[in-house]
């Protein structure tokens, strides 16, 4: 009787012995080296440009001490991890909910010819694609190589039992696929960590874990191919299964859930909507701004003129002195003139509550836009997610971008971080201001060491790994439920 560990041995011997399994390798480990040195060299720069800019302006800031460079900023981004060489992350309906690592990646796909000719790879699409499409039609191949041959007869013959072969074909396959996936992803990892990558202990316990997630993910795809190949009688009809199958759940079905998901939630007038947003913080904030300080000053210009009319300047020419010149005139009268030098603090004092207001106001109608729009793409992509996940492709870029962090939630979880920052700066700058009084709040040197910072705190390993689970579970379920099949189908053949 042939044990099911003799059998698991000659048919791994059989695999390493395969010339086309080294040559296999050997492209795979080329395919991957190339696209992680190219991703790293478009990382490297756009994350160098992205640190350069954000220490240009701390230190415009710091230089001036002006609160108007604080409040004319953006909100601070969100660093790009050094993972996003090897995981690009789940493309989403809106690209740009933060700056995120797929941002990174993009602004280099544009800035770089070189992807405009090679497509931009990552290890995660190498494993989905290249990886995940070999290992499928090698193990779709396993029985039908011994029908084909003849002895499949002859091991049930000698005592082998169907879930042994079953079970011997599939590990013998997964092993093969995870010698080529521990190959790759330690080329992939050691030209990182020579282009000057220093992931930290962290991120390299998360590099393992994606490795963990990447091998269930051929593990499934070896349990799938194995299925077809206990219920094909020739070869050439497994391999057109498995292509058929492949075409079905990594590229036919996704797709087609985009399609209905996109049907029946879609984003109406997304450019609209962004465009409203854009013209409501700038032009319509602008606009009311400048009307609610210029009826302020017509009301204000008889009182000043009185002020002013020893000095012989009108309220008019006054009103047209650059802010600084203002300020100097206004504390040089208000020094013996403590009427004027009040209504100077007042009248400041009210400039100020009009620009709190009017931010305040035109930042709460842009956010109301902005949340129809981010509730409406999370709709959506949760849609995406409910008609495609329980697919193994779907259900293994779901898994990889939760547990390295990525996912359309973390996205979501950036943004509110940004705009928690932003809403606290506005009201420091305002606070500041009113400190100040009497003069023009946006131009003075003041102190800003105090000033909030920018804060983003990321989930750890077992936070990702848990959110991730239900992923997971779907890999594994179509793993045992392939397996559970085959065995059936080669016990009714046997």
């Amino acid at each position: 009787m042939i044990s099911f560990k003799v059998l698991l041995r000659h048919d791994l011997r059989r695999l390493m012995l395969d010339p086309r399994f080294y040559v296999t390798a050997l492209l795979l480990v080329s395919l991957i080296a190339t696209a992680t040195w190219l991703r790293s060299s478009d990382y490297r720069a756009a994350f160098a440009e992205d640190q350069a800019e954000n220490a240009r302006n701390e230190s415009e800031i710091e230089r001036t001490g002006e609160l108007n460079r604080l409040y004319d900023m953006s909100p601070p981004q969100v660093q790009a991890g050094p993972l996003a060489v090897f995981h690009q992350g789940v493309p989403l309906t809106e690209r740009n909910a933060g700056t995120t690592e797929s941002d990174v990646s993009e602004a280099a796909f544009n800035a770089n010819p070189l992807p405009q000719v090679f497509p931009p790879f990552d290890l995660a699409n190498i494993v989905l694609l290249v990886l995940g499409l070999m290992v499928l039609l090698t193990s779709s191949l396993a029985l039908t190589g011994e029908r084909e041959a003849g002895t499949f007869e002859m091991l049930l013959v000698h005592g082998v039992s169907p879930r042994a072969l079953v079970m011997a074909k599939w590990l013998a396959n997964g092993v093969a696929a995870l010698l080529l996936l521990l190959a790759g992803m330690g080329v992939a990892l050691l030209i990182a960590l020579q282009g000057g990558f220093r992931l930290t202990p962290p991120q390299l316990r998360d590099f393992v874990l994606y490795a963990g997630c990447s091998a269930l993910f051929l593990l499934c795809l070896a349990a799938l191919g194995t299925l077809l190949s206990a219920r094909s009688a020739l070869r050439t009809q497994s391999m057109i299964s498995a292509s058929g199958l492949w075409m079905l759940i990594a590229i036919v079905l996704p797709s087609a859930g985009a399609y209905v998901a996109a049907s029946v939630a879609p984003l109406k007038d997304l450019a609209e909507k962004r465009r409203a947003i854009e013209k409501i913080l700038t032009d319509d904030r602008e606009a009311s701004l400048n009307s609610q300080i210029a009826k302020l000053y017509e009301k204000d210009n008889p009182e000043l003129n009185r002020f002013l009319q020893p000095a012989g300047i009108s309220a008019e020419k006054f009103r047209a002195l650059p802010d600084k010149d203002a300020d100097a005139l206004a504390r040089k009268l208000g020094e013996g003139n403590p009427i004027f030098a009040g209504f100077v603090a007042r009248e400041q004092g009210a400039v100020l509550e009009i620009i709190q207001s009017t931010w305040n106001e035109h930042a709460g109608r842009a956010e109301k836009i902005e949340t129809q729009l981010q509730d409406s793409i999370g709709v959506q992509n949760n849609l995406i997610l409910m008609l495609t996940a329980y697919l193994p492709a779907t259900a293994y870029r779901e898994s990889l971008s939760r547990v390295l962090g990525f996912s359309y939630s973390d996205l979501l979880h950036a943004r509110a971080a940004q705009k928690e920052h932003k809403r606290a700066a506005v009201e420091y700058i305002f606070g500041k201001a009113r400190l100040i009084g009497g003069v023009d709040p946006f131009n003075q040197r003041v102190d800003l060491s105090d000033r909030p910072r920018f804060k983003f705190t990321e989930r750890d390993a077992v936070e990702r790994w848990y959110s991730a689970t239900p992923f997971i579970f779907v890999m594994a379920a179509w793993t045992g439920a392939a397996l559970f099949f085959a065995i059936k189908l080669t016990s009714s053949r046997s």
